[in-house]
């Protein structure tokens, strides 16, 4: 996949398997001293990881909703199958795969793992709002380096070295076709067909 932020009406692009946002915040979550933070974050995934293999996603589904959980399927789906989810967002959801899988340890320390959960969100956002700044700023100036002062007649791709982030490509957004349907797990990533 291809990580992307969008300005003006231009796409900065970047070659990596790495989502660029949590690479970021890991740096974040590492300098602020929370360097366990994600694993800790991630022990409700573990339970539905082992649940997994016991049962199929119909029945996880069903014994979360037999535990007091009022999400609907697609939600429920979204926990087991995407990897990029820090976690549900109400602790509650915790306590609920908690009891559906028999997951004593998630029980006990849901408060430990619900604190850990907001510090990466807290990190993947300052991240993003990093990024962002990052690429207000440099962008601009290595355009100008390079000769190009109206981003708005970029015809060809154009690549640049920029800190922290690497090499990016800014690409113009000429015209945006017909509208398609995009999987979920495909947000807020370029992909090649």
């Amino acid at each position: 996949p291809w990580n992307q932020l969008i300005w003006c009406n231009i796409i900065v692009i970047r070659e990596t398997e790495r989502d660029i946002i949590r690479e970021i915040a890991d740096m974040f979550l590492n300098n602020s001293g929370y360097s366990n933070a994600r694993k800790i974050a991630s022990e409700w995934r573990e339970a539905l990881n082992v649940a997994s293999i016991f049962y199929s996603h119909e029945e996880i589904y069903n014994r979360i909703k037999s535990a007091g959980c009022k999400k609907g399927f697609i939600t429920i789906k979204q926990w087991l199958e995407n990897d990029d989810m820090i976690a549900p967002h109400d602790k509650d959801d915790l306590l609920y795969i908690a009891k559906a899988t028999g997951d004593t340890s998630l029980k006990n320390r849901c408060d430990e793992i619900f604190d850990a959960i907001k510090i990466v969100r807290r990190a993947h956002l300052r991240a993003g709002d990093y990024l962002s700044s990052q690429i207000s700023v440099k962008i601009p100036i290595s355009l100008k380096n390079i000769g190009i002062v109206d981003p708005y007649n970029i015809m060809s791709e154009i690549e640049l070295k920029l800190d922290v982030i690497g090499t990016v490509k800014i690409l113009k957004v000429i015209d945006i076709g017909e509208k398609i349907l995009v999987n979920r797990n495909y947000i807020n990533r370029l992909t090649r067909e």
